[in-house]
């Protein structure tokens, strides 16, 4: 009797049923990692709104208790993963506030108090939070808004550090106090400012840059030092300092005087003003510079953009 034959049994699976398994497997991990990616977006998106309108919240206290928005986002609900990017405008009283949390990115503002998607002008993604350059003349662009004490005053074009004219006060005495002084910028009692501008002269003698603290009538309510015997040489010189706006401070006037004896050829130069609210100093930008904008009139106005 012939030996009987057993048919074959297959115990695995073939390479093509391998590869459609490894394939199906795919789909299902991209689809599942799609949806965990979405689920994360949509949390970090839930996350941040509701921190935005935490946020908005508290501004809008302040701004009722105050009379005006908080200068910084210092303080201001946020949950581990939201970082703020915050802009004020100290003239107009108004702030624009964008969150990020990941990859989502919403902003509110004084004027748009629903959280939309995006960020403020100037706000990039991990980017620098935009400032404002409160003064209302920056570089002296515009003729006027200026004054001198013993001294008279005018708008020369060429060599300016900032722009193409700058103010230059030529002495009336020759003794005694003297300067340029003009309205500078509007403040909020009780906040702190910083006061950079750049000056030059003919002569070495030493300048005393001061603030003068005025009411809405425009009535001195106190000054304040901001440095004083800067030595003066024909280059531009930068001068800088903070003080703090005291009660009933509507504007900040700038003076640039001279105390001790000279001749009446003598003069200073000022121009390239930068007035920020803080202690941080900035490099010189107005609305003139790439990334700024205008408050209002070009260069008889506030303008903002990212710090230089």
């Amino acid at each position: 009797m012939s030996a009987l034959s057993h048919p074959h049994h297959r115990s695995g699976f073939t390479i093509v049923e391998l590869l459609i398994v490894i394939v199906v497997i795919g789909i299902l991990a991209v689809l599942a990692i799609g949806a965990f990616s979405r689920a994360q977006d949509q949390a970090r998106a839930a996350s941040v709104q509701s921190d935005l309108k935490a946020s908005a919240k508290q501004l809008e206290k302040t701004n009722t208790e105050t009379g005006a928005y908080p200068a910084t986002a210092a303080g201001l609900p946020a949950s581990p993963n939201t970082t703020y990017q915050y802009a004020y405008d100290s003239a107009a009283n108004t702030y624009c506030l964008t969150g990020e949390n990941g990859n989502q990115m919403f902003t509110i503002s004084s004027s748009e108090r629903a959280p939309k998607q995006g960020g403020c002008f100037g706000h990039n993604a991990g980017g620098p939070t935009v400032i404002t350059n409160l003064a209302t003349r920056p570089s002296f662009e515009v003729a006027g808004g200026v004054n001198a004490y013993n001294a008279t005053y005018g708008f020369p074009s060429g060599g300016a550090y900032a722009g193409t004219s700058f103010v230059r006060a030529t002495r009336t005495n020759t003794t005694g106090q003297g300067g340029p002084w003009w309205d500078a910028a509007f403040v909020q009692p009780g906040r702190t400012y910083r006061l950079t501008l750049h000056a030059r002269s003919n002569v070495t003698s030493p300048r005393d840059v001061s603030i003068e603290w005025m009411s809405g009538s425009f009535s001195i309510i106190s000054v304040s030092p901001v440095q004083a015997s800067v030595p003066m040489t024909s280059n531009w010189t930068r001068i800088s300092g903070t003080a703090t706006a005291p009660a009933g401070a509507n504007w900040m006037r700038v003076t640039v005087y001279t105390n001790g004896p000279g001749t009446t050829s003598d003069y200073v130069d000022v121009d390239g003003v930068i007035i920020t609210e803080g202690t941080n100093t900035y490099n010189y930008a107005d609305g003139s510079t790439a990334g700024w904008t205008w408050g209002g009139t070009a260069h008889a106005s506030t303008s903002s953009g990212m710090a230089q």
